[in-house]
């Protein structure tokens, strides 16, 4: 079941990335900015002190993860990109405040369809973020490419990992039912296998096997059903960002 450390870590880590000036003012998108305005719903229902109504966290939620916002991630700035990746993610965070300690069923069963979009919505994010950065470099001559942003390009590979790991495990999670499961794969696996185009050819196994082990330590995994985000690992396809990091291999 999603919880705050689902997302904490990453959220932490994109924050590093951005410079906190760009963090106070949303992407100039319409999609942008109504992603924005649902953070701020959210850090506000935070604030005030009284439970929300749970219908309406989900909402917001949803709002902050919906996939219209990355139409025109191809147009905007990395650092806009990357705030739009981060916010999804602390909508998710500032959720899970909601939860209490997660022994509340009722209340996980209102979340985690709202927690899935996010964890679907990081995926996608992250893909795109690392592609765009890719392409972006490949197209600078080799002596031109700063070692920071290749030194970038890893740490987000390493936290697309990650993501990627987050969304197995929810896949495998016997005690969500299973069609909310399948939903959430249905809705991930295109994300994963744009994820797995710009990670380096010479890691997939390595990567592979460290999704299949944090799969293992869920509890009665459903191991039949998390099989085809174990089998996007084996694709040969290779965007600029994967050839890039194929070039400096770099040990995860």
């Amino acid at each position: 079941m999603p919880s705050s450390r689902s997302f904490r870590p990453a959220l932490l880590a994109s924050l590093l990335l951005a410079p906190l000036a760009a963090l106070a003012q949303p992407a100039q998108t319409p999609a942008a900015v109504r992603q924005y305005q649902a953070v701020e719903k959210l850090q506000a229902m935070a604030d005030a002190g009284t439970p929300p109504a749970l219908v309406e966290v989900a909402e917001q939620v949803r709002k902050a993860n919906n996939p219209d916002v990355l139409k025109d991630l191809g147009t905007l700035l990395p650092v806009q990109v990357q705030m739009i990746c981060s916010n999804g993610q602390h909508a998710a965070l500032i959720s899970s405040r909601f939860a209490g300690d997660g022994s509340d069923a009722a209340m996980l069963q209102q979340l985690t369809p709202a927690w899935n979009d996010a964890q679907v919505f990081a995926l996608q994010c992250g893909a795109m973020q690392l592609s765009l950065q890719g392409t972006a470099l490949a197209g600078l001559p080799a002596a031109q490419r700063p070692k920071e942003e290749l030194d970038q390009m890893r740490l987000r590979t390493s936290l697309l990992l990650l993501g990627y790991a987050d969304v197995a495990s929810a896949v495998a999670l016997t005690e969500v039912p299973q069609p909310q499961r399948q939903a959430l794969l249905r809705d991930a696996l295109a994300a994963a296998k744009q994820a797995v185009r710009s990670m380096p050819l010479h890691a997939r196994t390595q990567y592979q096997q460290m999704v299949r082990d944090r799969v293992g330590d869920v509890p009665n995994a459903d191991t039949a059903l998390v099989a085809p985000l174990l089998a996007a690992f084996s694709a040969t396809e290779c965007d600029d960002a994967c050839t890039l990091l194929d070039a400096e291999p770099v040990a995860p």
